[in-house]
């Protein structure tokens, strides 16, 4: 407790003037440091303890979803009043779609990634939305493309860059 204290009053010293994102939260993290103070942890067990704390509040924090997804009633919002098809979209994970013929899909399981930054979307055949099955925990796949110039100066195209990857992408999504 008087390390986080003393580490916290050091932070904000170094930073009078500054509004940190931390301040609001010092309270909080104080409570959390001294439940896990309390909680008896060995230094056998305590970095393990530490690393599953941070785990579960980063993917709390991002609405990450703590565990498989369910293919239950109670894990789907209704969206038919907004699209055809698609007509559920899932609670526990906002990324996953369920159309009317009971297809499940992932809208990020491929990301692209080139010299720009990153993008959504269909790199040749392949599509970043990619049907799953149920349970999982739907995993993103982050791959680099190359713009290759079209006959119009003003367009482009991508080609994944790495040949083996791309043999693998449509192995695994079957094109």
């Amino acid at each position: 407790m008087n390390h986080a204290k003393e580490e916290l009053e050091a932070l904000q010293r170094v930073y009078p003037n500054d509004e940190l994102i931390i301040t609001p939260f010092i309270p909080a993290v104080m409570a959390l440091v001294e439940a896990f103070r309390q909680s008896g942890q060995s230094g056998g067990s305590a970095p393990f303890t530490i690393q599953c704390i941070v785990d579960t509040l980063k993917r709390l924090m991002a609405f990450q979803p703590l565990c498989d997804l369910q293919d239950t009633p109670e894990e789907w919002n209704n969206i038919s009043d907004f699209s055809d098809d698609p007509v559920a979209q899932n609670r526990r994970d906002s990324r996953v779609f369920k159309s009317r013929d009971g297809t499940i899909s992932f809208i990020d399981a491929i990301i692209w990634e080139d010299e720009e930054g990153r993008f959504s979307g269909r790199v040749g055949k392949l599509h970043s939305l990619q049907p799953i099955t149920l349970p999982c925990t739907p995993k993103t796949r982050y791959v680099k493309v190359t713009r290759v110039p079209t006959e119009d100066p003003d367009d482009w195209q991508y080609k994944i860059t790495d040949p083996k990857e791309e043999e693998e992408l449509n192995a695994l999504y079957h094109v």
